[in-house]
């Protein structure tokens, strides 16, 4: 229970980076932080521009204006069943490697 604590106030990408660069090893691993920096920087730039041409400030209202209302629910239903997938697969490793 505590590991599901520390992971929600911390951050799974926080606890996981060590892990990723051992597996990769540090050239490799520095390598996709810097591309996933990238990539976090590019999508915050194109919601910013978005933002700005739409002058919608709300983060819900301008996916929405984007993408219409019909998109919006199908990516609704499409989160909300990997969501289970996720919790599911977590309760499961969970009792798997826990020690009784």
């Amino acid at each position: 229970m505590i590991f599901v604590l520390v992971t929600t106030s911390i951050g799974a990408g926080a606890l996981t980076l060590p892990y990723v660069l051992k597996q990769n090893g540090i050239v490799l691993g520095c390598f996709f932080l810097i591309f996933g920096a990238l990539v976090s920087y590019i999508s915050m730039r194109i919601l910013m521009w978005a933002s700005y041409d739409t002058n919608i400030i709300d983060y819900g209202k301008l996916v929405t204006h984007c993408c219409g209302k019909v998109k919006i629910l199908f990516l609704k239903i499409v989160n909300h069943f990997f969501r289970k997938w996720e919790y599911f697969l977590i309760v499961y490793l969970y009792f798997i490697y826990s020690e009784y």
